[in-house]
């Protein structure tokens, strides 16, 4: 099955998957060198529940799906993994644009019930998705995925998503997430909420969001703006040594940058505390380490521009412009139980604070429990 060429197809109300691309678990041979063009690719895999637009398995290598329309299939547009059975994880998969037409024909993932793009699993890397349109039909209209518009989940690495819009999508944007998964790129995207939308689009959601152990990921020069929560949040403990720099222009979200150990609690244990007391929680070890904030232009949030709340050490908020953040009640750059090296940043015009440091007094902010503050 080398060089299989599947294209200007419409591919519709098929039982389980759209397309299938699959390594042979018996003799671990896998089909190369396929490409999928200009396919119209909807409403797959309703009776199994779980099916998807196209589907790419173990150890295949070189996919290029290009200026396809993949949307309303019952699980994720695209999903890329290795599969338990897998001798290992597909490589060289290309999610972009044909170049073949004038003008160059995007591939439009929209509307799937899950993840537009599910990319996962160790051993799955090299892949690209470059120059989509995510979470938006061809006539421009917001259509969200119901999960993340792009996900790298469970291991994969050294893959890039570059130069795509991403908007609408429900819960975030993009996900990175989960122990192993690492060395990833998200580069010089449109990565936009629906809070500029009237009535608003997607759920509450987060424009990038790295989790769960994640590490040596790097956000570049991208345009996140318009989320109901953060524009880019590092959340969890050994979610370390990220980077969010280049350029990344961050504005309009509900905070701009986060880097903390978790969200905190709706009803901290604290009795008199506020809901989403920031300074109590019902943890006490710390959250990420050693993340790069640098050289990113976070404004016009509204809330802080920078959270930083009990992380692992080794922050560094350097070169940025961190300006007119919390319309709603802000600071510029807000730290609770964190120490961070702040340093060479343009910090003006925001609503409260320039930078504020709180204490984090853990279970609560009684005397008798000190010992976690």
């Amino acid at each position: 099955s080398n060089s299989t060429d599947v294209s200007f197809n419409t591919i519709e109300y098929n039982g389980g998957n759209g397309v299938t691309v699959i390594e042979d678990f018996l003799t671990d041979q896998a089909p190369t060198n396929t490409t999928i063009r200009q396919n119209i690719i909807r409403r797959n895999g309703f009776p199994a529940i779980d099916g998807v637009g196209i589907q790419i398995a173990g150890a295949v290598f070189n996919v290029d799906i290009i200026g396809c329309e993949i949307y309303e299939n019952a699980a994720q547009g695209i999903l890329v993994e290795r599969t338990p059975l897998g001798s290992d994880g597909p490589q060289r998969v290309n999610i972009t644009l044909d170049n073949s037409v004038i003008p160059p024909l995007p591939s439009y993932i929209y509307s799937n019930v899950q993840e537009g793009v599910l990319i996962r699993d160790a051993g799955t890397r090299l892949n690209d998705v470059r120059l989509n349109v995510i979470g938006v039909d061809p006539l421009g209209n917001p259509a969200p995925n119901g999960n993340s518009g792009v996900s790298l989940f469970g291991g994969t690495t050294d893959n890039v998503i570059e130069s795509n819009t991403i908007r609408y999508n429900q819960y975030q944007n993009v996900l990175i997430s989960g122990v192993g998964t690492s060395n990833n790129t998200v580069q010089n995207n449109s990565i936009w909420g629906g809070t500029h939308v009237n009535p608003r689009v997607g759920y509450d959601n987060a424009g990038v969001v790295i989790n769960n152990g994640a590490t040596n990921n790097s956000v570049f020069g991208n345009e996140i703006a318009y989320h109901v929560f953060d524009g880019v949040q590092v959340v969890g403990p050994g979610t370390d040594d990220n980077i969010i720099s280049s350029a990344n222009q961050i504005y309009a979200n509900g905070r701009g940058v986060v880097v903390i150990h978790d969200y905190p609690d709706a009803s901290p244990p604290d009795p008199d505390a506020p809901p989403f007391d920031l300074q109590t929680d019902s943890f006490t070890t710390p959250g990420p380490a050693n993340t790069l904030i640098e050289g990113n232009q976070i404004y016009n949030n509204n809330n802080d521009g920078i959270l930083i709340r009990r992380d692992g050490g080794g922050t560094i908020i350097s070169s940025n412009i961190i300006s007119a953040n919390g319309a709603g009640g802000g600071d510029g750059i807000r730290l609770v139980g964190a120490s961070p090296i702040i340093r060479d940043n343009q910090i003006t015009a925001n609503d409260e604070n320039g930078i504020q440091a709180l204490v984090f007094f853990g279970q609560d902010d009684s005397p008798a429990t000190a010992n976690d503050d």
